[in-house]
């Protein structure tokens, strides 16, 4: 049965989110009503709030699978690893609910109400990702690649890079069948065709093949869908005209500049406790000066001075026009725990909070090197169509770029951002970015 209904559905991640939400919103709602006594909190006010109450609880706990990295890992892990990266989020969304129906009720939730939401919580989750695996390991992905070696290469790398053998790839000379005689029954449960040239479209059966649910999708579709990333040699001068990012977006530019200044207002007080441990922590280790600015790129090539407190040896810090890389010898002791935890990036809020950068964007560059990249990488100068970020999709898939290779493979995750930027996308980066600082990565 799950190998039939496999073939009707792609499990995504917004499918896990979406299901793992309602099933916490209902478990929530429906618990003080099934099993709490009559002089519960929740009982007694008026059902709405009930409903506002569950709808946080369901919120809170999704975010926080999030942020534990539940939607990714695929249930690879061992099963009791899983079941307490279920288990924290629950807990932590009914810590955050407790917290909140308290400063608007003044009465606490009670404990049985508390109990059986995190329970009842957890095992329905558990069981809703068992059932996920289930699909996606019943019934492997049929891909046919109408594409050239060459791309059908690099598809094939990065599915083993990102660890997927969900997928099973076709070519036309494996089956020996003609582009004019492909047809929905040729390959069976076939799921997709990705072409790279729009007059492939002209030979293939289209419409046999869509009326049977064979999604087509061009080579630079396929890697936005599937691998959520955008190699800039996929990218025409027509797509990119097609982005909106700053004329009529005003809304969604008016929200996000709002919540730099809130996020950098708030963030300041918040962190600045570990920004002045940071600070006599260098000043102990190696002294003055404590901060370090530097020109770096801005929105449209503009230039400006970015902070950061000082993770290097004065003598590196001076002229630094080159990559840094991932055990660069210049950083001091203190210098890598700063890095590890993102200490150092902290003073990064002012210019946030001036606008000359976003909490989400692609990583600023130097201006030299910026040039430099412009003159080798195609479509390199896009990046500049956004505000540089604190964080961005780049930084949080990718590790340093250390060379012109991996500055061209983190390409591909910015043009990603540029053409798919929203206040979501805005917020998954932000709660990736939680994870790897959670767990001391950068």
């Amino acid at each position: 049965m799950i190998k039939e209904f496999a073939k009707f559905l792609r499990i995504q991640k917004k499918h896990k989110c979406l299901s793992n939400f309602l099933f916490a919103f209902i478990v929530f709602y429906f618990v003080p009503i099934c099993f709490a006594p009559n002089t519960e909190t929740l009982i007694l006010i008026n059902r709405s709030w009930l409903v506002i109450y569950a709808l946080i609880y369901g919120l809170s706990f999704i975010v926080l699978l999030e942020v534990f990295g539940q939607f990714e890992n695929n249930f690879q892990l061992n099963k009791l690893i899983n079941l307490l990266f279920i288990f924290l989020p629950s807990l932590g969304a009914a810590i955050f609910l407790i917290l909140i129906v308290w400063l608007v009720e003044y009465q606490f939730i009670g404990r049985y109400v508390i109990a059986y939401s995190i329970g009842i919580t957890v095992f329905f989750s558990f069981i809703l990702f068992m059932f996920f695996q289930k699909i996606s390991s019943a019934l492997k992905t049929k891909v046919l690649l109408l594409v050239s070696l060459k791309n059908s290469e690099k598809i094939k790398s990065e599915m083993v890079a990102k660890n997927n053998n969900s997928i099973e790839f076709f070519y036309l000379s494996d089956i020996g069948v003609k582009n004019d005689s492909l047809t929905s029954s040729t390959i069976s449960d076939l799921r997709c065709v990705v072409v790279e040239q729009t007059d492939q479209l002209n030979e293939i059966q289209i419409i046999d093949l869509l009326s049977s649910g064979i999604r087509i999708l061009s080579l630079h579709q396929f890697w936005c869908e599937w691998y959520r990333v955008l190699p800039a040699e996929h990218v025409d001068l027509s797509m990119l005209a097609e982005l909106d990012l700053f004329k009529r977006r005003t809304f969604r530019n008016l929200i996000k500049r709002l919540s730099d200044i809130v996020f950098s207002f708030i963030g300041f007080f918040v962190f600045s406790p570990f920004l002045l441990v940071g600070i006599l922590a260098i000043i102990f280790d190696s002294g003055f000066p404590v901060f370090f600015s530097q020109t770096r790129s801005g929105l449209m090539g503009r230039p400006y001075k970015l902070y950061k407190l000082r993770s290097m040896r004065t003598s590196g810090e001076v002229n630094n026009t080159r990559w840094a890389v991932k055990k660069d010898k210049r950083i001091t002791t203190v210098g890598k725990v700063l890095r590890k935890w993102r200490v150092d990036e902290i003073p990064q809020l002012w210019n946030i909070f001036k606008g000359e950068m976003s909490i989400v964007g692609p990583r600023p560059e130097i201006p030299e090197l910026d040039q430099y990249l412009n003159t080798k990488i195609p479509n390199w100068k896009w990046r500049s169509m956004v505000k540089p970020g604190l964080t961005g999709w780049a930084q949080v898939n990718y590790e340093y770029a250390s060379d012109l290779l991996s500055s061209k493979e983190k390409l591909a995750y910015d043009l990603y951002y540029l053409k798919n930027i929203s206040l979501t996308l805005d917020l998954e980066i932000v709660l990736s970015t939680l994870r790897t600082i959670s767990n001391g990565s950068r």
